[in-house]
């Protein structure tokens, strides 16, 4: 299903996604494209989780820094 972008923050245990394991402390960004394939840790997790945000975002120029 199509989140709209995801952003997650992990504030207690673990979890796996697509192969990593992402511990406390550990933020991840999705795009709308990339489906979420995640699997708490054994201890569990407790997630910060925000989705929908990065559906309709306009990437910003970047500024030239030698400008």
């Amino acid at each position: 299903a199509d989140h709209g972008g995801l952003e997650l923050f992990v504030l207690e245990g673990d979890l796996t996604e697509s192969g990593e394991t992402l511990k406390r402390g550990s933020w991840l960004r999705l795009p709308t494209t990339r489906p979420l394939d995640a699997t708490a840790g054994p201890q569990g997790v407790r997630l910060w989780v925000k989705t929908g945000h990065l559906a309709h975002g306009v990437a910003a120029p970047v500024p030239d820094a030698q400008a």
